[in-house]
């Protein structure tokens, strides 16, 4: 969710500082866990949305490939710990929609953040 404020933030041309001092350690949640499948599909899907909704139209484009090529790596890598089904299920939720804001296909989503 930080990261999402924060390429938003970017992207609306707000003001940002860079704090070399700053020291910011995330080692999972207490409740879920660090390697849940809780975790695995909220954090997959919303890698995607984060995406879709975010990236201004040319990065869009620009950076679509890298990101298939993160999430296949990640898709990998959730199937390496014995969750390849939530890391698809989270995969085909994204598409189909529900993210955040939006009850609707991610091309709906991009024409209402756009």
């Amino acid at each position: 969710l930080v990261i999402c404020h924060a390429l938003a933030a970017l992207f609306e041309f707000f003001n940002t500082d860079y704090v070399h001092e700053a020291i910011c350690t995330h080692v999972g949640s207490g409740i879920t866990g660090q390697h849940s499948d809780f975790a695995g599909y909220y954090g997959q899907r919303n890698l995607v949305w984060t995406f879709v909704k975010n990236m201004p139209g040319v990065l869009f484009w620009l950076l679509l490939p890298l990101h298939l090529l993160l999430n296949g790596a990640a898709l990998l890598l959730l199937a390496s710990r014995g969750q390849a089904r939530v890391a698809l299920r989270a995969k085909r939720d994204a598409i189909r929609g529900g993210g955040p804001k939006c009850g609707a296909s991610v091309s709906k989503c991009r024409q209402r953040a756009g």
